[in-house]
């Protein structure tokens, strides 16, 4: 049925039309809007044409047209599956499939040879409430909101006050003193069986001995004895004495190996299964945690009637699993622990304080800490005085927090902890305002530590003391702070170094080091919380920069920098003016299609632009393009929304100069509006366009009136040619002698004004002149052409 209504109406309008000149269907161009599709379709002149819309196919038929050789139809997207163009005996059909039934779409005549198709596309929901969209006629499609990053101007707690950054406290640091684990007291041998003589094999004396701390004549005892080789009572008892003095003696590798060897050789023995736990404990003061725990774990349960073991191997079990972490399963231990030793019982106690702390329970954590102050064991075990350092910070005693940190530093070994214990000291004693104790420990930092984060972050607490207080100190600093941005070991130290030395060249004024500075650590630092810092500084920094840059004619430098600011306009961080600002940067640097983007982005997004003036700026920059399917794409959009507009003249002559240009001249002659408007651009296109179609009258007419001075050459041959071609020789010669020295058209005008004296002058005098037209000439084909005539002139004499 509606092939047969489309047929019918077809055949009504050829009826109802004269039969007229075959026209051509150049080319087809689509232009998407906010809310809207529209399609251009360019003709040699425009035809009649009948229109049909069924579900979701449109068709438009073009009476006694055909397609261009090579015509493609549009592409394929989510909005048009398909289009087709096919050829019919009468003309040629334009069929368009759209996903969704479009709400509307309007067939509008353009200039002399456009046609317009005006879509508002559809969508699942116009589809799914069709009834709905009837009633309230076309529902036009909302473009979809993007959710845009947060401007890190209103991230960033210095963007107000850039100066503020010097002035905080020193920068937290990281302090994770090791955890050691309780080595059970002289002699190991006890965790076997009770220590009575009555034991066989039991080495009383021995151990009396070793008691009195004569530990290397107990050990040659012992391995005297041992080198008997006969296995008896005694034997085991020596061999776990050994290891133990070995252990005592600093020689932890080869006691680990001995115990080793003891497991092995007595399995699931009492002494197997006791060396086997030493083992596990050496491996847990030697920093293996998860080692020792997984075997620890594993023994546990072969160890319940080994009654003198079982706490400390339970005790064992708290410790590395506080060691790990494992703050709840820690916990969980405390609880079921039943201490039968004073020295259990008070390293409970500390642990307790030290699980309470890890689970950031600072007021049970600070009663445990207080309650085990008085054992001198808490001032031996880093892990735990640490706790008790940050319960005393916490309650905000400083000064004893301050020098708890410092006694913690002189149990530390490794140099990057102690002067993290250090520096927290120093923070402490900046908490308290003891800037000259926090002075001193920041010194002692540097000369006992160097090197280490903590001296890197001393050096810079110190730097950022003397910015906050003088900017005399800025110069010295911006220095100190890129030699710290090169050597400090720690990456995040760098980085903040780095930022710190830019937000110092931006308040010395120096805003374009600033920005090299800026957008050199933004390539670096891709995940860092200093990032949202150096954005928000750039952020506020940059369109001022821009406009410096344009202000003193630096054009190519201000759009480098908007290049690499995209990122920042595509957020929506930089205003778009400052986009609409650097459009005559681009133009000047005859960028036009990236002028024709940003016009393009702009026209879309920038609402303080005007929209006729923008459909102006892109058709004037897609002339100086030189594209001329651009210019009929946005002249035609802008005859189409802007009738009558106050840019109609310089949109029409931009589209007539370049259809012109592409060769398409009697196109551009029938454009040409009537009467011409009174501007010299206008005059001199129609000029040159009569000029071509051979109506040297007319041209004549434009030019001879405007020529009251300088003239382009082009304009002067042009004039001086046309009146040639109409017999106005003599003034044709006064013309042609003023583009006589243009490289362009020299030649020719020199030969117009010998050939105009030819008349009454000898023909010697004339092939004189012909000569000097062949030497001086730097045209081949003016050579060889008056060489041509040479020969000729000379061939009429002899004839």
């Amino acid at each position: 049925m509606a092939k047969r209504l489309l047929i019918l109406l077809v055949t009504i309008l050829l009826c109802s039309t004269q039969i007229h000149a075959q026209s051509v269907l150049n080319r087809l161009s689509r232009i998407d809007l906010d809310n809207r599709i529209q399609i251009y379709a360019y003709f040699k002149d425009r035809p009649e044409f009948a229109e049909r819309l069924s579900n979701k196919r449109f068709d438009i038929f073009l009476a006694g047209t055909v397609p261009a050789s090579g015509l493609s139809a549009l592409a394929s997207d989510g909005i048009i599956v398909k289009s087709l163009i096919s050829r019919q005996s009468q003309g040629t059909n334009l069929t368009l499939f759209f996903r969704y039934i479009p709400q509307n779409v309007e067939v509008t005549a353009g200039d002399a040879n456009t046609l317009v198709i005006d879509i508002i596309p559809g969508n699942r929901f116009t589809m799914a409430y069709g009834e709905l969209t009837r009633e309230l006629g076309p529902m036009l499609v909302v473009r979809e909101s993007r959710p845009y990053p947060v401007n890190p101007l209103d991230r960033s707690e210095y963007s107000n006050d850039w100066k503020s950054m010097f002035s905080s406290r020193l920068s937290p640091i990281a302090l994770d003193p090791p955890l050691s684990v309780l080595i059970p007291p002289f002699p190991w041998i006890d965790l076997v069986e009770d220590s009575t003589a009555a034991k066989t094999g039991y080495p009383s004396a021995l151990i009396e001995t070793i008691q009195g701390q004569d530990l290397l004549t107990s050990l040659t005892r012992i391995q005297n004895q041992l080198k008997g080789g006969s296995e008896n009572s005694r034997t085991k008892y020596l061999a776990l004495l050994h290891a133990e003095i070995l252990f005592r003696l600093g020689n932890v590798d080869t006691a680990s190996e001995q115990l080793n060897l003891i497991s092995k050789a007595y399995g699931s023995e009492p002494f197997g299964l006791v060396s086997r736990y030493l083992g596990f404990l050496i491996e847990a003061n030697k920093g293996n945690y998860y080692l020792a725990r997984a075997g620890m774990n594993q023994l546990s349960p072969r160890t319940t009637n080994l009654y003198r073991l079982n706490p400390y191997l339970q005790l064992s079990q708290l410790e590395t699993d506080l060691a790990l972490h494992r703050t709840d399963e820690a916990a969980s231990r405390l609880a079921t622990i039943r201490a039968s030793q004073e020295i259990i019982e008070q390293r409970l106690l500390i642990r307790s304080a030290d699980i309470f702390r890890a689970q950031n329970l600072y007021t049970e954590a600070s009663q445990r800490y207080r309650e085990a102050q008085q054992n001198p064991e808490l001032y031996r075990l880093p892990y735990a005085l640490y706790g008790y350092c940050l319960t005393l910070s916490e309650r905000q005693l400083y000064d004893q927090s301050s020098r708890c940190f410092e006694d913690l530093s002189v149990l530390l070994q490794d140099h990057e902890q102690i002067g993290a214990a250090l520096y927290k000291a120093a923070s402490e004693a900046d908490k308290q305002g003891a800037f000259s104790r926090m002075d001193s420990l920041l010194d002692q930092i540097v000369a006992n530590v160097p090197e280490t984060k903590a001296a890197h972050r001393a050096e810079m607490a110190k730097i950022d003391a003397c910015v906050d207080d003088s900017s005399a100190c800025y110069e010295d600093a911006i220095t100190e702070y890129g030699h710290l941005a090169l050597t400090a070991g720690n990456r995040d130290l760098r980085c903040e170094a780095w930022l710190k030395k830019a937000v110092l060249l931006h308040l010395s004024g120096d805003n374009e080091r600033c920005s090299e500075e800026l957008m050199n650590l933004l390539r670096t630092i891709q995940a860092s919380g200093l990032r949202v810092h150096a954005e928000a500084l750039l952020v506020q920094i940059l369109p001022q920069l821009i406009d410096n840059r344009l202000s003193r004619g630096a054009d190519a430098q201000a759009v480098m920098l908007a290049r690499q600011a995209r990122s920042y306009f595509e957020n929506r961080w930089l205003d778009f003016s400052l986009l609409y600002r650097l459009l005559p940067a681009l133009e000047r640097l005859g960028l036009y299609r990236e002028t024709i983007h940003m016009l393009l982005f702009l026209r879309d997004q920038y609402d303080g632009a005007d929209q006729q003036e923008m459909l102006m700026s892109l058709t004037r920059v897609a002339h100086l393009l030189g594209d001329v399917h651009l210019v009929e794409d946005f002249s035609s959009q802008y005859f189409y929304r802007y009738p009558g507009g106050s840019f109609t003249d310089d949109i029409r002559y931009f589209r007539i100069d370049s259809i012109f240009g592409s060769g398409r001249i009697d196109e551009a002659r029938r454009l040409l509006p009537s009467p011409l408007p009174e501007r010299t651009d206008y005059r001199f296109l129609a000029a040159s366009i009569f000029f071509q179609e051979d109506e040297f009258s007319r041209t004549v007419d434009i030019l001879k009136p405007m020529h009251k001075g300088l003239f382009p050459d082009n304009q002067l041959f042009m004039l001086a040619e046309s009146l040639y071609q109409t017999g106005r020789v003599e003034e044709a010669s006064n013309y042609f002698r003023l583009v006589e020295d243009s490289p362009e058209y020299g030649d020719l005008a020199f030969y117009r004004i010998i050939s105009i004296k030819r008349n009454g002058t000898p023909a010697e005098s004339f092939i004189d002149q012909l000569s000097h037209l062949s030497v001086s000439s730097r045209d081949p084909q003016w050579q060889r052409f008056a060489a041509q005539q040479i020969r000729y002139e000379k061939l009429k004499e002899m004839m």
